[in-house]
């Protein structure tokens, strides 16, 4: 079967990627930055651009796509903040990760707040290596040194000290337990054929 001679340009040539060189195209940079962004490992990307478009890349030439985007994190990380919040959250999502050979866990304080406007935001996210009330205290001060000066609410779990530590930071904050960790707290001392019927 012979195909007419502009064909051939309707389709993706695999390209060789040159010594030192740092960026494929900008679509291929782009959906690097998304896989990523997914959560994929630097070797399942290599696998997924190999099979897709017959790529091959270190991992010299990810790290170099995926920390372009650092100046951009560090950017939202100290933009100005609102000076006064109705309600936050603030909670620690622990997860494992494989650092220098070995799993270890980790934790991500998230901090998710209700603008004047009524609109929810993501005001921060910050990395520890465990939870606890003396990170949740720097978090607080990098939080009013972006412009917080007061918080009407703050939802918290029942984590030691925490409540303490928001007193210290903001002494007009009320401080509220979330009613999720409300509901697990309950659910705890409750027989487990009951818990059906609460839960509706």
């Amino acid at each position: 079967m012979k195909f007419p001679p502009h064909a051939t340009q309707c389709y993706l040539e695999p390209q060789t990627i040159a010594k030192r060189q740092r960026s494929v195209s900008e679509d291929i940079d782009k959906k690097i930055l998304a896989l990523y962004g997914l959560g994929m490992s630097y070797g399942d990307i290599q696998v997924h651009l190999k099979d897709m478009y017959s790529v091959e890349l270190s991992d010299g030439t990810l790290t170099a796509i995926t920390d372009c985007i650092i100046p951009a994190i560090k950017e939202w990380q100290n933009r100005p903040l609102e000076s006064v919040h109705p309600v936050i959250w603030l909670d620690a999502i622990h997860f494992k990760v494989c650092h220098e050979g070995m799993v270890k866990s980790k934790a991500v304080y998230s901090v998710l707040g209700v603008s004047m406007d009524g609109q929810k935001e993501v005001i921060g996210i910050y990395f520890g290596e465990q939870e606890g009330s003396t990170c949740w205290r720097q978090v607080l001060n990098d939080l009013k040194m972006q412009g917080i000066g007061d918080i009407c609410i703050a939802c918290i779990d029942n984590l030691k000290g925490f409540a303490d530590v928001i007193e210290d930071v903001f002494p007009k904050t009320q401080v509220q337990l979330c009613l999720v960790h409300q509901m697990r707290n309950s659910m705890k001392n409750m027989n487990w054929k009951d818990l059906k019927t609460l839960r509706s």
